[in-house]
């Protein structure tokens, strides 16, 4: 995917320090999509390896998935200036390079983390709303929960988030990701 490195389709490319593409397997069966890298993320090229990127360690952790299983990218691939939300523009911008890591990986299931990413992949707005369902198109299963980063900005929200992760579980484990704990 060596094309995204050099992509400018829109004025992100102009402050970037590098191109953050995904980490993971290209094997993976469960894709993770976020919003777009952080400061870390920009500094080192690979996302989710800041504090949101501990919150995501801990996640892949408690569903018991192992390095070969999931792979985890953004719906941007360069940094917004001051970590702002991304724009439409922007977000209408770097789909295809998206879309073409899913084709690529062709998950079973694919997480997304916070409103943005349900927004662009799914159309639908409002996480609150959707966050701890599942929804199906064609052969893959969309599973829409909050963003790793907001346990940092609302505590309140962890009891949530660890009742989304049981749900997502249960769904791995009768997709045939994962298997029960003992």
């Amino acid at each position: 995917m060596a094309k995204i490195t050099e992509c400018q389709r829109c004025p992100l490319h102009e402050s970037r320090t590098c191109v953050v593409v995904g980490r993971g397997s290209q094997d993976a069966a469960v894709v993770f999509i976020g919003e777009a890298p952080g400061k870390n993320e920009d500094l080192k090229g690979r996302p989710f390896v800041g504090q949101a990127g501990k919150n995501f360690d801990k996640v892949i952790e408690r569903l018991g998935l192992y390095d070969d299983q999931w792979y985890v990218s953004n719906i941007l691939k360069c940094r917004p200036p001051d970590n702002r939300k991304p724009l439409s523009s922007e977000v209408e911008a770097c789909l295809p390079w998206l879309y073409l890591q899913l084709k690529k990986v062709e998950p079973r299931i694919v997480v997304l983390m916070g409103g943005v990413a349900l927004d662009a992949v799914l159309g639908f707005k409002g996480i609150t709303k959707y966050r701890g369902q599942a929804f199906y198109e064609g052969k893959v299963v969309y599973f829409a929960m909050y963003h790793p980063a907001a346990l940092i900005y609302d505590k309140k929200k962890q009891d949530v988030f660890k009742d989304d992760l049981i749900t997502l579980r249960s769904l791995l484990y009768k997709l045939g990701i994962v298997r029960k704990k003992r």
